[in-house]
């Protein structure tokens, strides 16, 4: 048996086939309209006068569907809030928007998956550019943090290997932090301005977090760099560059016993970086630092 799914245009959008004397049991996600099924035997000589049994169900618990693409994503208008959807189709893909109104780190969570569907996650920025992907084994939760600036954002989710399908809900729930008053700062261009002896309260978060600062040296003196974090147990590295961006100084500590180095310091502009020394650790590594500076 051959099963033929046209729209309402008469164009086909799905076809369905079984060998001899098997049933075809299909699902394919439409909208709303008027639609065409076509059934015939496979081949020739396929005739018979033993009559088959056409069964039609329409399902329209997930809400959320037709989000199969990005003009048809669907918006999450606030963050820390639950949304269900369901990879209900072989091939299905759902697509979320949200809007940022100014720099965050965004928790992106998809829990109570299928046990079947190995959910993949991707990010895109307004330009439908991706940003960022994590998967997952079947069944299995996916949990990720993304930098993102201000600006409006996409979620896709999918089975992995678009092949498989449930009709069990995943829950898909976005979070912002926005406690990091420093941040976006990860790069020598973005590296956020702070003074000699000025406290900095920061954030290394998500994985690929790396925070720069940019301080300047009045006179040739001693640095001395003082990084706590009662509450982390995580390695930190930390890197001192000149006004050229060029390494002058490395180390790695246990940010939880607290960080206290001094070292010799030229006059003139300098940068300060800060990461986690585990670069596949997801968990924030918050932090306080004090740059102080002794004379000759």
């Amino acid at each position: 048996m051959s099963v033929t799914l046209y729209n309402e245009n008469k164009k086909k959008i799905g076809r369905f086939s079984e060998k001899k004397g098997r049933s075809v049991i299909a699902e394919k996600l439409i909208g709303q309209g008027n639609y065409y099924l076509q059934l015939s035997g496979r081949g020739k000589n396929n005739d018979h006068t033993h009559p088959y049994l056409l069964s039609l169900a329409l399902d329209t618990t997930d809400v959320n569907e037709m989000n199969n693409s990005f003009d048809y994503a669907t918006v999450v208008d606030k963050m820390d809030y639950t949304v269900k959807g369901t990879i209900r189709s072989a091939g299905d893909q759902d697509f979320y928007k949200f809007q940022l109104a100014q720099d965050s780190v965004v928790g992106v969570s998809v829990t109570s998956v299928p046990d079947n569907i190995a959910m993949s996650v991707r990010i895109y920025d307004v330009h439908k550019k991706k940003i960022g992907e994590k998967y997952q084994k079947k069944g299995i939760s996916v949990l990720a943090d993304y930098l993102l600036e201000k600006g409006s954002y996409y979620v896709q989710l999918s089975d992995r290997g678009n092949k498989k399908s449930s009709s069990l809900p995943y829950e898909l729930k976005l979070t912002q932090d926005i406690s990091d008053t420093f941040e976006i700062n990860n790069s020598f261009d973005q590296a956020a301005s702070i003074e000699i002896a000025q406290t900095v309260n920061g954030s290394i978060s998500p994985v690929s977090d790396r925070d720069f600062y940019r301080f300047q040296v009045k006179k040739q003196g001693g640095l001395n760099v003082i990084v706590t974090s009662p509450e982390s147990t995580k390695d930190v590295s930390i890197q001192i560059y000149d006004e050229h961006k060029k390494e002058k100084k490395r180390f790695i500590d246990r940010i939880g016993t607290g960080i206290n180095r001094n070292f010799t310091v030229e006059k003139g502009i300098h940068y300060i970086n800060l990461s986690k020394q585990n670069h596949k650790e997801r968990n924030p590594i918050s932090y306080a630092m004090k740059l102080t500076l002794a004379g000759p």
